[in-house]
């Protein structure tokens, strides 16, 4: 990995490797992160022990932990001069989300509820995936 980077410095930029080789993370994380949702969803149940939906976390937080770090290589690949800018504008837009869905999470789960909530967030991830 460290040798391809020096070759593609050393290149201008240009790798033998193609930017697209860093997507199949992506493809691996858009199937883990909706089965851990649906695993959350169906197992937060006041009748089902606390430890199943924690554990559920696992998929999630490596689907998304794995989304990132392919999608950064992924930019730092395709726009090898401007890869800090590009990261950077995924980290602001990442931020900007991350400030807007506490103010809608509240509302979505009292008027859905937890298992509906849930269905609803992965199944938008799935259709996510298939575009």
């Amino acid at each position: 990995e460290a040798r391809q980077r020096v070759i593609q410095i050393e290149s201008g930029g240009k790798s033998e490797i193609e930017p697209e080789a860093r997507l199949p993370g992506v493809i691996l994380a858009s199937l883990v992160i909706p089965l851990g949702l649906f695993w959350l969803t169906f197992s937060a149940h006041p009748d089902i022990h606390y430890f199943f939906p924690i554990v559920s976390g696992v998929p999630i937080g490596m689907g998304m932990t794995l989304l990132q770090l392919s999608l950064f290589n992924y930019y730092i690949d395709l726009y090898p001069t401007m890869s800090a800018s590009a990261i950077a504008a995924n980290s602001a837009v990442r931020g900007l989300v991350a400030t807007v869905l506490p103010s809608v999470g509240l509302p979505l789960y009292t008027s859905l509820g937890i298992r509906n909530a849930n269905v609803l967030l992965a199944k938008k991830k799935k259709k996510n995936k298939k575009k």
